[in-house]
């Protein structure tokens, strides 16, 4: 009896762990980077693509997130780029992929390019952001 307590309760604590990562009303999809470039454009603002995983259970990377996100808010226009959906990242531009390829092996990734999305600016990882985070958010927000 005390093992199928255990295990209902466990299953209970896991399932209200998962929350959804917070992205800001107005964040686009790959899909949509020709609107993104116009958003840019106009508003003098860079790209931000953020590769991660929305529905994540791991508190940590949805931490990273969340400050990234924060940052990224005002000084960017946000793309959202699924990394269970491979698809999503087929129509990145080729700045973008190569630095998230090349950029750590967990999620969070962020690259920021400029409102053409030809030029990367700076990017940020969760393997940056984990081994030195005041060092690697100050980075972040000054390159931006």
């Amino acid at each position: 009896m005390n093992k199928s307590l255990a295990a209902l309760l466990f299953a209970t604590l896991v399932g209200f762990s998962q929350a959804d990562t917070k992205f800001p009303k107005g964040t686009l999809e790959p899909k949509d980077l020709e609107k993104a470039k116009t958003q840019a454009a106009a508003a003098k603002k860079s790209i931000a693509f953020v590769l991660t995983d929305k529905d994540t259970t791991c508190p940590l990377c949805q931490g990273a997130a969340a400050a990234f996100i924060d940052i990224l808010k005002s000084k960017a226009i946000i793309i959202f780029v699924n990394s269970e959906d491979p698809s999503s990242q087929s129509s990145l531009p080729a700045a973008v992929t190569s630095e998230f390829n090349n950029g750590g092996n967990h999620l969070p990734k962020v690259v920021v390019t400029d409102a053409t999305a030809e030029k990367t600016t700076t990017s940020i990882t969760y393997d940056t952001y984990k081994a030195d985070e005041r060092k690697s958010l100050r980075e972040f927000k000054k390159a931006l």
